[in-house]
């Protein structure tokens, strides 16, 4: 999992990703939505702990998550592990084709 202060960016492939037809679960979709929206610097970057942050802010808006509801707040911190693991079933396939840690 990445540190708060650890920088992300997302690559070309994530930028003509369309999230809603991916045959993965609602959660993953709703973590690459707020990565697709979240406030980038002028490099394009952003940092874990604001996409937390973000994921917190926007849980609750239909138009980043539209699945049955978020159960846990908690649980948001863990959906960058889940969506990497090749055990998790909220595994996003080629995940690390579209960030860029620097």
């Amino acid at each position: 999992m990445p540190k708060n202060n650890e920088i992300f960016k997302p690559t070309y492939n994530f930028n003509q990703l369309c999230i809603d037809i991916l045959p993965i679960q609602e959660a993953p979709k709703f973590l690459l939505r707020c990565i697709k929206n979240i406030e980038k610097n002028r490099e394009g970057y952003f940092t874990y702990s604001s996409l937390i942050e973000f994921m917190n802010e926007h849980c609750e808006d239909t138009n980043f998550y539209k699945g049955s509801g978020i159960k846990s707040r908690e649980n948001l911190k863990q959906y960058w592990r889940y969506a990497n693991s090749d055990k998790h079933s909220a595994k996003i396939p080629d995940f690390k084709n579209y960030i860029i840690s620097d």
